[in-house]
């Protein structure tokens, strides 16, 4: 990422010659407010001893402004800070912007923090360059980006990624759908029966045909278990919610979120009616499933707690504002998911029908797991190790 400023002390816009400036680049942890301050370090390095310096921002790097600090102290010089807004039109800020912009060719900055007085250590990343910013949100982002890439690992999600690319997915949004709480209890069963089937549907464990043979193999003949609903396809995750005998009651609830999504919007922006229903009338996760187009419909993401990246962008063409965005897709997921959520218990009723009439009980089920062989917590402690 590039930096850099301008004098206009002397300077006119378009007229004279240009002003003196000043451009370099950051390579490491870059980040706009980094870049702001580095400008403003470069200056004041610059400046005479016993100066006064007016310096326009368009908004904290701890080393940075260590070393500001000193330079102040040790210059004497008044530095005085004025706020400009970003994407102005402001002559001199755009001139830096495009100087800026030039300056990522350059051989990027360091500061070496060695001698700066009142530093007890200096955290370095993998031999790279120092840590210059909140160890903790740093160390926070790299074990996120790790737990990412554990969970894009995980094979349970292989139905998901096997019909939609990663990109189509809001991934920030779906962390924080799926950590929402849609219930007004901070603490109930309620609560805990919506987080549990958000995360059991996210990672395709609920308990259907596909997961109950895992877990009891020799309870189910030919570890098949039909479609309680449908009784056409073998029951599993990927079924649920796509069975051709539930394909008009999801339709249903799609063809009444596609108003409440046009109410949302007109309630929440300035936008006409007309133009707010044209948009959602072309979007395609709203649009009817059929078992023709079932398999790559978006709204498999919907019914596996995913939030679909075109629909962040349908929302947020109207609003343009995050919050808002956010706030307006909380409420569609909502009562989109409570409608969704009675598919469920549906399901469990007629497949607990299908068990009894087979003969499989909760007592053989007990059974089962009482005959199990456990797995010796030293072999557990050997496979860890290795």
């Amino acid at each position: 990422m590039g930096f850099a400023w301008i004098e206009t002390t002397d300077a006119t816009p378009n007229s004279g010659p240009p002003p003196p400036s000043y451009k370099g680049a950051l390579s490491f942890n870059p980040s706009s407010t980094k870049a702001e301050v580095y400008a403003l370090l470069t200056a004041i390095i610059a400046v005479p001893d016993d100066s006064e310096l007016d310096t326009n921002f368009e908004m904290q790097q701890p080393l940075a402004w260590c070393l500001i600090d000193t330079l102040i102290t040790k210059k004497s010089v008044i530095v005085r800070l004025h706020k400009v807004k970003a994407h102005s039109n402001d002559y001199w800020n755009d001139m830096a912007d495009d100087l800026a912009n030039t300056a990522c060719q350059l051989a990027p900055y360091e500061i070496n923090p060695t001698n700066l007085p009142g530093l007890l250590m200096t955290p370095i990343w993998a031999s790279i360059a120092p840590i210059d910013r909140d160890i903790r949100k740093f160390c926070h982002n790299l074990t996120d980006v790790y737990t990412f890439d554990q969970f894009l690992d995980n094979p349970s999600l292989s139905p998901i990624f096997d019909r939609f690319p990663i990109s189509s997915i809001h991934w920030p949004l779906t962390r924080s759908w799926v950590q929402y709480n849609s219930t007004p209890d901070v603490c109930s069963s309620t609560k805990s029966s919506h987080n549990a089937f958000k995360i059991k549907a996210l990672y395709h464990i609920l308990p259907c045909g596909d997961i109950l043979t895992k877990h009891y193999p020799d309870l189910y003949n030919n570890n098949y278990i039909p479609c309680p609903v449908c009784n056409n396809h073998q029951d599993t995750n990927e079924h649920l919610g796509l069975c051709s005998n539930l394909l008009p009651v999801i339709n249903n609830i799609l063809l009444d979120h596609k108003q409440i999504l046009e109410r949302l919007l007109e309630e929440n922006t300035s936008y006409s009616s007309v133009l707010i229903s044209q948009s959602v009338e072309q979007f395609e996760l709203l649009t009817p499933i059929t078992d023709s187009n079932s398999y790559n419909h978006p709204l498999y993401l919907f019914i596996h707690q995913l939030v679909s990246q075109d629909f962040y962008n349908l929302v947020h063409s109207f609003t343009f504002n995050d919050k808002l965005t956010r706030s307006i897709i909380w409420e569609f997921l909502t009562s989109f998911n409570e409608h969704i959520y009675q598919i469920w218990p549906k399901h469990c009723s007629l497949l607990k029908l299908w068990e009894q009439r087979n003969g499989i009980t909760p007592k053989r089920k007990c059974d089962f797991r009482r005959k199990k062989p456990m797995i010796p917590r030293d072999h557990q402690l050997i496979q860890l190790t290795a």
